[in-house]
């Protein structure tokens, strides 16, 4: 059987300037399944913006979004549930405000 992951699977403590790649769908699996959260730490209000591709940044030709400037209120989580990418796909996110954190909980199928 092939060894594949399954809970966390992966996050960061976005900083306001960079983009950080959360997860990528690696072989043997073939799909993920996964929610992703973000929480905003900070006092003030923080956008946020998730994308998912095959190269480097979500600045590459391909890329795609499922938030795009999505305000994160202090206190209150932004989650989206029900996530799927197949095998070669990158998780990026990125903020404009420090001290949002986001993580991805699922799983994958192989």
């Amino acid at each position: 059987m092939a060894n594949l992951k399954a809970g966390y699977l992966g996050g960061a403590e976005l900083d306001g300037a960079n983009e950080v790649i959360l997860y990528e769908v690696q072989a043997p699996a073939i799909a993920a399944t996964f929610t992703v959260s973000f929480c905003n730490k900070g006092q003030a209000p923080a956008a946020v913006f998730l994308a998912h591709g095959t190269g480097a940044t979500s600045a590459i030709p391909g890329a795609r979004f499922w938030e795009h400037n999505a305000v994160v209120e202090p206190g209150t989580p932004l989650e989206r549930t029900a996530l799927v990418l197949n095998a070669g796909r990158k998780l990026f996110a990125w903020s404009t405000s420090p001290l949002v954190d986001v993580s991805v909980h699922g799983f994958e199928k192989g």
